[in-house]
């Protein structure tokens, strides 16, 4: 009973009472100052009959608060109409009522020569309690209906970042294996050439760097030291096979080392400098992994001294698999916050630039 009350008529039962109570005490003082105070004749009974009448308006106005629901999925016009009638029908029930046992409280008492007057304040009474209680049940389901929207905004933000989360984690898990073919493919080539002792310290650098990014669940965010760190000894694995043909340099302000950034997302860019950059030539490669700070946030940069992109090494770099990660990735975080971009240096080689905010959103801290 309670359940279905609560669903007829919008309000839990403690809003509906206090608010009835409310309004009716609101009555009897307004009645008892203007027909009882101002006429000079206070009393015990005078109030007794206020109260009644209190009580009996109360019962009077049930129909308007079960038929609430209803009305609600009518017309406007309908609504309008059916409201005004049951206001007319149980204000003159109640204003009937109220006089018939008026003389119990008053004995003697000539009221229906007055019963114009009192059908007039029983109507207005009974209009302004409608329009109390619709007005406040309106209030009520809006706040209500806005309550829900912002728990079902807050479910759907949840989800999301939930389906973030799990791609984000597809995507990172994504970059073990396409680096861990690419290492492999450089202990390949030094044993190819003999050079046996070589690909057996490789081997040891490469199970060190393995144990760093395999051994426990990777986090999604990291600091950026982390980074150079990873990168560092992927170029330490990358420079036994490519020797004096290869030198690395960092430039990292110190206090941008603990700016946070997608794990591993510098990891494609430092491979592709190596494919493009060291191996497509003969002669001297400089990877250089630079960061500075900038008006939106931070600037990353990695950059080789290679030949540079030639229009069909530039279409099949967009197109690979690490660098599509990293843009995937990017949006996945930021959204379409942060940029990339692959461009020629002007003094020869290529530059891979990542610009990101200086910090992630909430969801990933």
């Amino acid at each position: 009973m309670e359940a279905t009350r609560r669903k007829t008529n919008g309000l839990a039962p403690s809003q509906w009472w206090i608010t009835e109570i409310l309004f009716w005490v609101a009555v009897a003082l307004a009645s008892f100052i203007a027909l009882t105070l101002f006429y000079g004749e206070p009393g015990l009974t005078n109030i007794a009959d206020l109260l009644f009448e209190a009580l009996l308006g109360m019962i009077f106005t049930r129909p308007i608060l079960w038929s609430a629901s209803r009305l609600g999925r009518m017309p406007v016009i309908s609504r309008s109409i059916v409201l005004a009638t049951m206001v007319l029908v149980l204000s003159q029930g109640w204003n009937l009522v109220r006089m018939l046992f008026f003389p119990l409280f008053f004995p003697g008492a000539e009221i229906w020569n007055q019963f114009g007057g009192w059908a007039f304040s029983a109507t207005l009474i009974f209009a302004l309690w409608t329009a109390v209680f619709h007005n406040f049940r309106a209030h009520q389901i809006a706040t209500t209906q806005r309550e829900l929207a912002t728990q079902e905004r807050l479910r759907r933000l949840g989800a999301e970042q939930l389906t973030s989360n799990a791609q984000l984690k597809m995507l990172r898990y994504q970059i073990n294996p396409h680096f861990i073919f690419n290492t492999l493919n450089s202990v390949n080539a030094l044993i190819a050439t003999n050079r046996n002792s070589d690909a057996r310290l490789m081997i040891d650098k490469l199970s060190d760097l393995l144990r760093m990014t395999l051994a426990r669940d990777p986090p999604l965010i990291v600091p950026l030291s982390e980074e150079l760190d990873t990168a560092k000894r992927y170029l330490d694995v990358e420079q036994m096979r490519f020797q004096d043909r290869l030198t690395t340099r960092f430039d990292v302000p110190d206090a941008l080392r603990n700016v946070k950034i997608p794990s591993l997302i510098l990891q494609p860019l430092v491979e592709n400098a190596v494919r493009h950059g060291v191996e497509k030539q003969t002669a001297h490669c400089e990877i250089s992994i630079e960061a500075r700070k900038s008006d939106d946030g931070i600037v990353i940069s990695v950059s080789d001294t290679g030949p540079g992109l030639k229009s069909e090494t530039r279409e099949r770099s967009r197109e690979s698999l690490g660098l599509s990660n990293v843009l995937s990735r990017l949006h996945s975080v930021y959204g379409d916050i942060a940029l990339f971009s692959l461009t020629d240096r002007r003094e020869g080689g290529a530059c891979a630039s990542l610009t990101l905010p200086l910090g992630v959103p909430n969801e990933f801290q």
